[in-house]
């Protein structure tokens, strides 16, 4: 009996392996990146502003034209230095006034609520609070509060089919992505580029916001770019993303599935 048991513990373990080796095979990594937990409520403030076509991400014209009116600034606490780039969010309202009784809206965070004059009293180091778009805050509350207290929790984002790049740079080494609409968590902790006919990974690093760089010997095109989105780290490769002949503010797609 004993035999047997170890046996089918031995089988149990063998099949495992090779379904974690077809996950990291389809998908780069031991988990699925188009899915990603839904995070538990946790309590904050909210303001609203304008101004969602910049943002301190870098996303500018490219972001607004994916994530539209629903954008958002973080607090200090939340943004941890651009870690929070593309995250999605739903947000209710909690009072003391002026909330619209069973309404969530949900955002992406696009940018930073500076913890300076005059924001300290909303975006200091240790608040959680989220200044949303001005046409976000109106589906939770009535806008004449000004401020609320909020309930907000991270959500998956949209599984799309593909991520988003916007490349700055040139053909002579040096190389910064932009990168936008994430599945999954929305958040990229980790960007590597392949050029044509390398045999291993060179990673790039955040340079501020969503943008990554890498600088040095010219790589061949067309090059992979692969990504390690915050969760279970999950790595999407999205091969042949930049293009032969690519050229500065160029904004490309790369296909994931």
């Amino acid at each position: 009996m004993a035999c047997r048991a170890g046996g089918a513990l031995v089988g149990a373990m063998l099949v495992l392996i090779s379904l974690s080796s077809v996950v990291e095979a389809q998908f780069g990594g031991f988990c699925d990146p188009f899915q990603a937990p839904t995070g538990g409520w946790t309590g904050g403030t909210a303001t609203f502003y304008s101004g969602g076509r910049g943002g301190a991400c870098g996303f500018g014209g490219l972001g607004y034209a994916i994530y539209g009116e629903r954008y958002a600034a973080a607090s200090m606490k939340i943004w941890q230095n651009g870690a929070a780039c593309g995250m999605c969010v739903e947000i209710k309202c909690m009072g003391p006034s002026g909330c619209y009784a069973g309404k969530i809206v949900k955002v992406t965070i696009t940018d930073f609520c500076p913890n300076t004059h005059p924001n300290l009293a909303h975006c200091g180091p240790e608040k959680n609070h989220i200044d949303m778009g001005q046409n976000s805050f109106p589906v939770i509350a009535n806008p004449r509060v000004g401020v609320i207290n909020i309930q907000y929790r991270v959500v998956p984002c949209n599984a799309y089919g593909n991520f988003q790049v916007q490349i700055n740079g040139n053909q002579y080494g040096w190389l910064s992505l932009l990168i936008a609409q994430i599945p999954g968590s929305g958040r990229v902790v980790g960007c590597e580029v392949q050029g044509a006919g390398m045999n291993y990974w060179e990673g790039l690093r955040r340079v501020w916001g969503s943008n990554w760089m890498r600088t040095g010997t010219p790589l061949k095109t067309p090059i992979h770019v692969r990504l390690s989105l915050l969760g279970q780290i999950c790595k999407v490769t999205s091969r042949n993303c930049i293009p032969n002949g690519f050229y500065f503010g160029q904004a490309v797609k790369c296909n994931l599935r």
